[in-house]
C-alpha cells in the first residue's frame, strides 16, 4: 500500500512539474517558471465543439500561465517525434484554443501598425504615443471597448483583431456561379472545391488543412467513413492505410513484430482488407 502511495506521489510530481518542452508556440520565458502560455495561446474559440477537441486531444490542456505540455497529438503525429506539421495544421484549423494555438490563427497573423500621430481613446485624458509600442498592450487593452477600434487598427495582430479574410475566398472560374449545378455533382468534386469555392460554399476548405486532415492519423479512418468525396476515398471501398507513407516501403508488410501495427495502419497497402467494409460512398 505505502509502495502504491509512493508511486502515486511520484506520477503526480512528474504532472505537476511538466513544462513545455517540445513546441513553444504562443508562449514566453519566465525567470521563475520557464516558459509558460501568454493570453494568445487561448484568446479564441475552437471551431469544432469544445468536447470533441477534447476527445481528439486528451489531457494537457494549456491556460494563462500555466505550463502543461500541450497534447502530443497538438503537433506530431507520434508519441516521440519532432513537431509535424501535417498535425499542427489541423489543430490550428479546428482545434486551436484546445492545443493552444489561439496565437497562430489568422486572427493573429497580420501586421501591426504604427500610427503617425497620437489619439486619445475615448474615456483617457492621456494620448497614446506615437508609434504604439504594441509588445505592451495587455488583454484587458484589447478587450475593452475604450481601446478595441484603435488597438485593431495599431495592433491588430497583438489583440487577434485581424480583419477576417472571407474576400480571399474566390472563384477561380468566372462561369461557376452561372452552372450552380455543378456544385452538388460528385464527379466534379475536386474541381469544385479547387475553382468554385466561393459559389459552392467552399470557403472554409483551406487546402492546407483539408490535405492535413485527410493524411492525419486521428482523422484519417473517420473521413474514410464520413467524408471519403472530400479525400479522395471513394473508390477504396472503406480500406484505407491509416497512416501515410506505407507503400514507401513494402516490405514492412511481412516484417516480423510488425504484424500489429501493418494490420491497423496498413491495411490497404499489405493487402488486409479481407474483412468486407460498407462502402461509405453509397449511402451518405
Amino acid at each position: 500500500m505505502l509502495l502504491k502511495l509512493f508511486c502515486t506521489f511520484q506520477l503526480f510530481l512528474t504532472f505537476t512539474n511538466a513544462q513545455i518542452t517540445h513546441d513553444l508556440n504562443c508562449s514566453t520565458y519566465s525567470p521563475s517558471s520557464g516558459y509558460i502560455y501568454t493570453w494568445r495561446a487561448v484568446s479564441c474559440s475552437n471551431v469544432l465543439s469544445d468536447y470533441l477537441c477534447e476527445f481528439f486531444y486528451p489531457r494537457g490542456y494549456p491556460r494563462q500561465g500555466g505550463s502543461a505540455i500541450r497534447p502530443t497529438q497538438c503537433y506530431t503525429s507520434s508519441s516521440s517525434a519532432p513537431a509535424d506539421g501535417d498535425a499542427k495544421t489541423v489543430a490550428i484549423a479546428y482545434c486551436p484554443k484546445t492545443c493552444g494555438y489561439c496565437c497562430e490563427t489568422p486572427k493573429f497573423n497580420c501586421q501591426n501598425k504604427n500610427r503617425k500621430k497620437a489619439i486619445t481613446p475615448l474615456s483617457s485624458n492621456y494620448p497614446i504615443p506615437e508609434r504604439l509600442p504594441c509588445h505592451t498592450i495587455t488583454k484587458l487593452q484589447c478587450e475593452s471597448p475604450n481601446w478595441r477600434d484603435i488597438l485593431a487598427d495599431d495592433c491588430a495582430s497583438t489583440c487577434g483583431l485581424c480583419p477576417d479574410n472571407t474576400d480571399l475566398c474566390y472563384d477561380l472560374n468566372p462561369d461557376c456561379a452561372n452552372a450552380p449545378e455543378v456544385c452538388t455533382n460528385p464527379r466534379m468534386e475536386d474541381f469544385v472545391n479547387k475553382y468554385c469555392r466561393k459559389t459552392c460554399n467552399r470557403c472554409y476548405n483551406q487546402n492546407t488543412s483539408t490535405t492535413a486532415m485527410c493524411q492525419s492519423v486521428t482523422w484519417r479512418q473517420i473521413l474514410a467513413d464520413d467524408c471519403p468525396a472530400v479525400c479522395g476515398f471513394c473508390d477504396l471501398n472503406g480500406c484505407i492505410d491509416a497512416v501515410v507513407g506505407c507503400d514507401n516501403d513494402i516490405s514492412i508488410c511481412n516484417a516480423i513484430g510488425m504484424q500489429e501495427f501493418v494490420n491497423k495502419n496498413c491495411r490497404r497497402t499489405c493487402n488486409r482488407c479481407s474483412i468486407p467494409t460498407p462502402n461509405p460512398c453509397s449511402g451518405r
